[in-house]
């Protein structure tokens, strides 16, 4: 369920390699927060 909150992620790092541009600071920021939290739940609830 977690991986749902990577989807704008993957919609943004798609567009940076067609070329699109790539967002500001702040957004990459959200991404890597996200990432982290979404590794973080992932590793947590295995055991």
């Amino acid at each position: 369920m977690a991986y749902t909150y990577l989807t704008p992620a993957f919609v943004v790092l798609l567009e940076g390699a067609l070329g699109q541009g790539w967002p500001s600071a702040s957004v990459i920021a959200g991404i890597v927060a996200t990432a982290a939290v979404t590794l973080l739940l992932q590793r947590t609830s295995d055991g």
